[in-house]
């Protein structure tokens, strides 16, 4: 796969950011967003996709054959049932 095709989608990031604030699921209901979430990281070709963790939870590995650290992002995927009050 050529870097160009690695690339980070800056918009379709910032368009999955926007839509999974809009369509919060709280804890042990994240079905959609960890489906919406595989869908989104699958287009950068993950050698591993775990699912199934805790509930909704999922993994992705990537694998390199260049030395160096591995490196752990973790992130949570429930929203907490309140209603913002916000005048934006």
């Amino acid at each position: 796969m050529s870097s160009a095709e690695n690339k980070i989608d800056l918009d379709k990031l910032i368009q999955l950011r926007r839509h999974l604030h809009a369509n919060p699921e709280i804890a042990n209901d994240e079905k959609n967003t960890a489906e919406v979430l595989i869908q989104h990281i699958t287009r950068y070709n993950p050698d591993k996709i775990i699912e199934g963790i805790g509930g909704y939870g999922i993994a992705f590995i990537f694998k390199s054959e260049q030395p160096g650290p591995t490196i752990l992002i973790r992130a949570e995927l429930d929203a907490l049932p309140l209603i913002e009050e916000c005048e934006l």
